[in-house]
């Protein structure tokens, strides 16, 4: 139905197991009310993908730039 239901007991998961889930550091402080902080979590990413496309986007753009004293292929 489009939510989380905790694996071993009949309950949704709390905001902090969302929170692990993301892998969003413990010490980390989310404001607002339980829904608020549920849609935070629900439209963010985990951290280490953002990271890794957030690299490999960095890596094709320096692939495909040019040198200013050379006419760019494309």
């Amino acid at each position: 139905m489009g939510y989380g239901i905790h694996w071993d007991e009949q309950r949704m998961f709390t905001a902090m197991e969302g929170s692990r889930i993301q892998n969003v550091p413990e010490h980390e402080v989310f404001l607002g009310t339980p829904s608020e902080v549920w849609k935070i979590l629900g439209n963010s990413v985990n951290r280490n993908v953002s990271l890794a496309l957030g690299l490999s986007l960095r890596d094709a753009w320096l692939e495909r730039s040019c040198d200013l004293s050379t006419a760019c292929p494309f």
